[in-house]
């Protein structure tokens, strides 16, 4: 069993009394290209016991089911609560529901950085087989890009490539950008990867490319408020998953009035 996770730092922002303004532009839901993602020095990745054994279920297997696949996202609280978990895929529900029966009966060590816990984001692979089941644990995102699933899987995500056409917002707050933050010259661009679920909650926000922990945070928590008109694909609710870019920057100055 491959054991590593993928971080989301805890988020900074919501004690914060007041906002300056927001200066992160936000462009319309796209996909891009998936950066690689790395470790933090100090990072110490969520570690996952099961008291259960996951088991092939009886009857896919007097079906003549011989293998199949489910891919999961959770989130682990800084006290080591599962606090969500999202069915990403699925090649058929009964080895989903296997596998969040052993999830239920698993504890949790979170995320720590230089020993202090954070939340952290796991994707699980199970991979079922007639032999035995293998479960991976992978920093990040999937080892297999989710939104090129094949047929074979009953359930899974959309992106642009499939969905019906790109969830209408209806609550889409910006991130907080506290004045200071510009003053100090804390500046750059940060793409978040989340999940659309059928009811139109955005799940499972993840950073991929902000060298700045402050900035990751405020573009997580902004779209953590996010809700949006159910996702479909052929006409029936769906999975959707996006990506979306915010820039930081400070507001301009108003340009000095010229004398009468």
């Amino acid at each position: 069993m491959l054991l590593v996770s993928h971080l989301v730092m805890k988020t900074l922002l919501r004690s914060l009394a007041f906002i300056a303004f927001v200066s992160a532009e936000i462009f319309p839901l796209r996909a891009t290209d998936q950066p690689a993602l790395t470790a933090a020095t100090g990072y110490v990745p969520c570690k996952i016991s099961s008291k259960a054994h996951a088991a092939f279920p009886v009857r896919l297997m007097t079906n003549g089911v011989t293998h199949g696949e489910v891919q999961i996202i959770l989130e682990v609280g800084i006290d080591g609560q599962l606090t969500d978990a999202l069915l990403a895929a699925y090649t058929h529900r009964d080895f989903a529901d296997e596998a969040l029966r052993v999830l239920k009966a698993s504890r949790f060590t979170p995320s720590s950085i230089n020993g202090q816990p954070v939340i952290s984001v796991v994707n699980l692979t199970f991979r079922f087989e007639t032999s035995g089941v293998l479960a991976f644990q992978r920093i990040g995102l999937p080892a297999r890009e989710i939104d090129s699933l094949g047929g074979e899987f009953e359930y899974r995500p959309h992106g642009p490539s499939t969905i019906d056409q790109p969830p209408s917002a209806r609550q889409q707050p910006g991130p907080i950008y506290p004045k200071e933050w510009g003053d100090e010259g804390r500046i750059g661009s940060v793409t978040v990867d989340f999940y659309i679920d059928e009811n139109g909650r955005t799940r499972m926000p993840v950073a991929l490319d902000s060298p700045d922990e402050y900035l990751a945070a405020a573009a997580i928590d902004a779209v953590k408020e996010w809700r949006f008109e159910t996702p479909r694909y052929r006409g029936k609710p769906a999975l959707a998953h996006a990506q979306q870019l915010f820039v930081f920057k400070p507001e301009p100055k108003p340009a000095p009035k010229s004398g009468a």
